[in-house]
């Protein structure tokens, strides 16, 4: 883990936040290190391991707009120890790699990252496993973006602090670049288009993300590849690369994406009163949002390259895909 200070400004959708709270749900997303407990952000508060604008605060303290949080990266092992995770083999396919990185092909249900109470079972335990106990001496453990854990598709680690370092500057600058495959429902008005929002965490849920006026700016474009009763196929591409920012931002738009029961994609949208009976029992198996990261491109930290990678569509999201290419006569035959 890093021995730097890590330094946040307090924003305008987080102000107001009690400071236990802001490290438990914001700030430890942020950073990456893993969900901590109310309990374990107060430790942390009270062995002056986290200031405020230079200052101890209580783990009480609200936070206010502009507010500067800076936390000691390297005292955190005391916390939370990334040795305590255990090698474990997970299929996980390889699409590349080599002695700095690695692409793989991220499977629906996969925990890309672990937390207080999953200790077993992420892509971090696998790569452990794939990678060996070096894997633990580079920072994040080598993630250096995730995808959600029903969101199938691309996803790159790093093997090497350098690569750690040169992926995450590309990340963070927003040069990489990434395509998504989603089924949202209904029918979108233009065929093409782009959804700038800016995005932050729901008060009302701190799992959930939002549109917030003064949050972190979001920007999602879009491509409608077809359309089928009351279903469209979407090519997205990211500009920005938010927590769960495709989902919100069709949310956001009145089309969510199939599956997404979190973000309104369910049954009370009307996605499974398709009228095609084939549909109807393809959307009754769908167990995840139908959201695919389908490319990843981005330059190789060693050759300053550009490397794109493809993941082909799973099989669940293929079934419902497929249907867009199907007249509906010979999937509902009278």
């Amino acid at each position: 883990m890093a021995s730097t200070n890590y330094v946040a400004e307090i924003e305008t959708d987080q102000a107001g936040y009690r400071l236990d709270v802001y490290l438990t749900q914001i700030l430890q997303k942020q950073i990456h290190i893993g969900e901590l407990s109310r309990s374990q952000a107060q430790k942390i508060i009270q062995q002056v391991l986290i200031k405020v604008n230079g200052q101890n605060r209580r783990p009480s303290y609200k936070l206010r707009l502009g507010d500067q949080v800076s936390l000691c990266l390297s005292s955190l092992e005391s916390i939370y120890a990334p040795e305590e995770l255990h090698a474990e083999l997970i299929p996980i396919p390889i699409l590349f790699q080599d002695e700095h990185l690695a692409v793989l092909d991220k499977p629906a249900g996969l925990v890309v990252q672990p937390t207080e109470g999953l200790r077993k079972g992420t892509l971090v335990n696998g790569l452990l496993y794939y990678f060996g106990d070096k894997q633990r001496t580079i920072e994040r453990q080598g993630l250096v973006h995730r995808l959600d854990k029903d969101t199938t598709g691309v996803i790159v680690v790093a093997k090497s602090q350098f690569a750690f370092q040169h992926l995450s500057a590309q990340f963070k600058a927003h040069s990489t670049q990434r395509t998504y495959q989603a089924v949202v429902c209904g029918q979108l008005k233009n065929e093409s288009g782009t959804i700038s929002a800016p995005l932050g965490r729901s008060k009302k849920d701190f799992r959930q993300m939002t549109v917030v006026d003064g949050g972190r700016r979001a920007v999602t474009h879009y491509q409608v590849l077809d359309r089928l009763d009351r279903l469209t196929l979407l090519q997205l591409q990211l500009e920005t690369g938010r927590t769960h920012q495709i989902r919100v931002h069709l949310s956001t738009i009145g089309h969510p994406i199939v599956g997404d029961l979190t973000y309104g994609g369910g049954a009370k949208r009307g996605c499974n009163e398709a009228t095609s009976n084939h549909m109807r029992k393809i959307l009754s198996q769908l167990n995840r949002q139908a959201l695919h990261a389908q490319t990843l491109g981005f330059i190789h930290p060693l050759t300053e390259q550009l490397h794109t990678f493809t993941s082909q569509t799973p099989s669940d999201l293929k079934s419902l895909m497929d249907c867009f290419h199907i007249p509906q006569d010979s999937v509902n035959p009278s």
